[in-house]
């Protein structure tokens, strides 16, 4: 540990007396690292985070599909529904759910246009989720005929009823009809996008006409056990069955199931991001290409320097650790510069996306996965771009070293690998 910090102090030291060097340096790391990180978190956000909920890697989308007609998403009949619940196996619970704007009017105050999402009273379930106040939607409610009810987002309630629990039992009328307030969301949940408010869906009898064709999205928990290969096997099956029994409904629609994340990421958002990462990291390679250019050139100029050392005794792992010091101590500086260049890149980002956002849980922030990430390319581009420079500068015969006429060859040596570069 002593020898290291001695290699810092030193390092600090030698790149203070070459300050442009150490300056076009460390703007060339800032630029691929602070690009890269950019991008890293965008992909992060829309691709990794999925949903925050507990075990949420089981919440998954199940749909209908006609690959005759080359339709590859459709909604879910009701009748098609509650013969899914009452024949599957493979998931803990299936809930419906249907979304559209509402005007809601809460309390005395003037009716306001909100998102709204209307779920079965399974859906609290399937994701596991429990109000903070109050309750969810009871068996039953989701009927025609049962009590009015409605639950409310977080900040609706902060905004408008001051955070107080008073407001259980409070009426809101929604789209003309008076209902009853039993349940306030958690503090970020908006499901499944930017809801502000969560009505009972209503599935009666009328709904059970396989003539109807009003259809919903359907949401399901697997059971522990169950892989989502397997529940694609078990849906596909109910549907060939379906298909048979009803075949003036249902011929020829299948079932898919997917993880919920993929109904809002179709292949070509997954490949638009995937490119852009991809053209990041090459981003950063010509940074490091550029820095390690940058390194043999100074290596040439201090063969001398590091062959008297060697000639007083420093072995060659001990001379490469203290020239990877250095270049570790430009890609920190550039990484710290490549970190606030990163904040402000998803910063404006997420601002951009501020009039039409996208689902609550893709979140553009730099979390600790994106900071380990940060950590990990910093280490390795100081590393790409240190490590043929100080073998390059290390490997000098002594004597030859020493010699005004050992620098001829070598630098030849540097140069093509310079030009190759």
């Amino acid at each position: 540990m002593d020898s290291l910090l001695k290699d810092f102090r030193f390092a600090a030291r030698m790149l203070v007396k070459q300050p442009a060097l150490a300056l076009i340096a460390i703007v060339t790391f800032a630029l691929g690292i602070g690009l890269t990180t950019t991008v890293f978190s965008i992909v992060s956000g829309a691709l990794y985070k999925g949903l925050p909920f507990e075990q949420s890697e089981r919440i998954a989308w199940v749909h209908r599909n006609k690959p005759s007609e080359n339709q590859n998403q459709m909604g879910v009949t009701a009748p098609d529904y509650f013969d899914w619940k009452a024949r599957q196996s493979a998931f803990e619970d299936l809930a419906a759910m249907a979304f559209s704007p509402i005007n809601i009017a809460l309390g005395e105050g003037r009716p306001k246009r909100f998102a709204d999402a209307s779920f079965t009273s399974e859906m609290l379930d399937v994701l596991n989720v429990t109000p903070i106040l109050g309750r969810g939607f009871r068996e039953g409610e989701d009927r025609p005929g049962a009590e009015p009810v409605i639950m409310i987002r977080y900040d609706l309630w902060q905004d408008r009823f001051g955070g107080s629990r008073d407001v259980l039992g409070e009426t809101a009328r929604a789209n003309g009809v008076t209902r009853t307030v039993v349940g306030v969301m958690p503090e970020g949940f908006a499901f499944p996008q930017q809801e502000q408010a969560w009505l009972p869906l209503e599935l009666g009898p009328s709904t059970l006409d396989r003539a109807e064709e009003t259809t919903y999205t359907v949401v399901g928990r697997l059971n522990p056990s169950t892989s989502v290969d397997e529940a694609k096997v078990q849906m596909a099956s109910i549907a060939s069955l379906l298909a048979q029994e009803f075949p003036e409904s249902n011929e020829g629609i299948g079932a898919e199931v997917k993880p919920y994340t993929e109904r809002f990421l179709g292949p070509e958002i997954y490949g638009i991001l995937y490119t852009m990462l991809g053209a990041a990291l090459g981003v950063l390679i010509i940074a490091c290409v550029n820095v390690t250019n940058l390194l043999l050139a100074r290596a040439s100029v201090r063969t001398r320097e590091v062959t008297v050392r060697a000639a007083l005794g420093a072995g060659r792992h001990r001379l490469i650790q203290q020239l990877l010091i250095e270049v570790m101590l430009l890609a920190l500086v550039g990484g710290a510069i490549g970190i606030g260049m990163a904040y402000l890149g998803v910063g404006w980002f997420a601002r951009s996306l501020e009039a039409n956002p996208p689902p609550f849980w893709m979140v553009f922030e730099l979390d600790l996965p994106v900071l380990i990430f940060v950590v990990a390319i910093t280490s390795l581009s100081a590393l790409v771009s240190g490590l043929v420079p100080a073998l390059q500068a290390t490997k000098t015969d002594i004597v030859e070293g020493l010699k005004d006429e050992g620098r001829g060859s070598s630098s030849l040596s540097a140069s093509k690998f310079t030009g190759s570069l």
